[in-house]
C-alpha cells in the first residue's frame, strides 16, 4: 500500500513585478484553455472516447509541432503560445477537455429530458471559466 502526500501551498507575491508576472501567466493560461476548448469541442468525436491522458496526445497532435511532426492541423498554437512549458500546455489541454466533458455531459441529460423544470434551457459551453493552473516554485 503506497501513501500519497499532497500539499497546498499558497503563493506569497511580495512586490509588483512578481504580482504582474503572476497576473500575466494566468491570463494567458486562460487564454489557453478558452482556444483548447474550442479545438476540444471541434473534435469531440476523436476526443471524447479518449481514457485519462490519451487526450492530451490526441490534442497535441492538433496543435504542438515536434521535430517529427512539424505539420499540425490548428498552426495559430504554435505562434501565439511560443515557448509556452508542456507542463502548463497539458494541464491546460487536461482542462479544457475537463470543461467540455462537462458541458457534453450535461448537454445530453438535457437532451434525454432530465431537467429542473420543462422550460429548463439547455445548458451553455462557457469558455470564459475562472481556472487556475497549478504553478510550481
Amino acid at each position: 500500500m503506497s501513501i500519497i502526500r499532497s500539499d497546498s501551498l499558497a503563493l506569497h507575491v511580495t512586490n509588483a513585478d512578481q504580482q504582474t508576472a503572476l497576473a500575466d501567466t494566468l491570463a494567458l493560461y486562460r487564454r489557453l484553455v478558452r482556444d483548447l476548448m474550442t479545438v476540444t469541442y471541434t473534435h469531440w468525436p476523436q476526443v471524447g472516447v479518449c481514457e485519462g491522458n490519451a487526450v492530451v496526445e490526441v490534442i497535441e497532435r492538433l496543435i504542438h509541432p515536434t521535430q517529427k511532426r512539424p505539420q499540425v492541423r490548428y498552426t495559430y498554437f504554435a505562434k501565439r503560445y511560443y515557448k509556452f512549458p508542456s507542463y502548463l500546455r497539458r494541464v491546460a489541454i487536461m482542462d479544457a477537455v475537463g470543461q467540455v466533458r462537462s458541458f457534453v455531459t450535461r448537454f445530453e441529460a438535457w437532451r434525454s429530458g432530465d431537467r429542473k423544470h420543462l422550460h429548463a434551457k439547455p445548458p451553455r459551453l462557457t469558455s470564459s471559466t475562472k481556472t487556475f493552473p497549478s504553478l510550481y516554485g
